[in-house]
């Protein structure tokens, strides 16, 4: 098969017809006469398309010996998402930009050929990459420093260093007061079901954090629930976190931190794993007899 009648060459035509880098996107769509959907308006979006059409044009060509565009057809799209999302790196976020930039694809080259070509009928994510839920992610120790030392005059940032020394919700967060600290332990008060549990001060991090609220925060963080993670969410995308931007919980991924940083502490210390799990729970603000949550709260032990 000579190079011109590759189905990488096919695509690259599609994707080269519609590209009209000089028109604009706005008028297009406000214009009922043109199809905006089969247009290519930015070197980017090109570039990010054309990156996808050699991707599964290698993917046809490995596995279906596909020739013609004609020939493509919506199982071979499903089982090119399938395997994506199969690997560790594909995350749900990724798997919807190929799904998205497919679709793209399916409009250029029904475009190209004059007829409509219908590969993506039906294709959907798969289903365990749709349901697969970014609250596993852990905020790892160099992300966590990262975050403490962009400059910034909002609290959340001394809101975060709590939550990633003392495994604290954000809902005990905004509500935590100087007071709550005691000689050796850290009261919350009114938690989740309202109660109210203790948390032990124990390493020279967690005394440096409380110095820091006592003398930044007399009153408190004095900050809706919710404020937290929306600073961190815009720091995040600041300091280009990307592992961190794509957790459905930021607060969540410090709490998992100190999770495993503690139960491996007290594992040092001797520890059984019931042990030392029970006390990490319960730091937590769960029972000592949730050991289904370890794995929940310890993803990368």
């Amino acid at each position: 098969m000579s190079k011109k009648s590759s189905i990488q060459y096919q695509f690259m035509q599609s994707i080269n017809k519609c590209f009209n880098p000089g028109d604009s996107k706005r008028s297009d769509r406000a214009n009922p006469l043109v199809d905006s959907h089969t247009k290519i308006y930015s070197y980017a979006a090109r570039k990010e398309l054309i990156t996808t059409a050699f991707d599964f044009a290698k993917f046809l060509k490995q596995e279906y010996q596909v020739k013609n565009l004609k020939e493509i057809t919506p199982d071979m799209s499903q089982a090119f998402l399938d395997k994506k999302a199969a690997t560790d790196e594909c995350k749900h976020i990724t798997i919807k930009q190929y799904q998205s930039r497919l679709n793209k694809l399916e409009k250029v080259c029904s475009n190209h050929v004059r007829g409509p070509l219908n590969f993506m009928k039906g294709v959907r994510a798969p289903e365990y990459a749709d349901k697969s839920k970014k609250r596993d992610i852990v905020l790892h120790k160099n992300e966590y420093k990262m975050l403490c030392s962009i400059p910034t005059k909002s609290k959340a940032q001394i809101g975060l260093k709590l939550a990633y020394q003392f495994g604290l919700r954000e809902s005990e967060l905004v509500k935590l007061k100087p007071f709550d600290i005691k000689s050796n332990v850290l009261r919350i008060v009114d938690s989740k079901g309202g109660k109210t549990r203790e948390v032990p001060i124990v390493t020279k991090e967690q005394k440096k954090v409380l110095q820091e609220f006592k003398k930044e925060c007399p009153n408190g963080l004095q900050m809706r629930t919710g404020s937290i993670s929306k600073w961190m969410n815009r720091a995040s995308k600041k300091l280009g976190l990307e592992r961190i931007n794509q957790s459905d919980s930021k607060i969540h991924a410090a709490r998992k931190a100190y999770s495993q940083r503690e139960y491996l502490r007290l594992r040092q210390e001797g520890k059984t794993h019931k042990e030392a799990w029970g006390e990490v729970s319960e730091n937590l603000g769960h029972g000592r007899d949730r050991m289904a949550l370890f794995r929940v709260y310890n993803p990368e032990l």
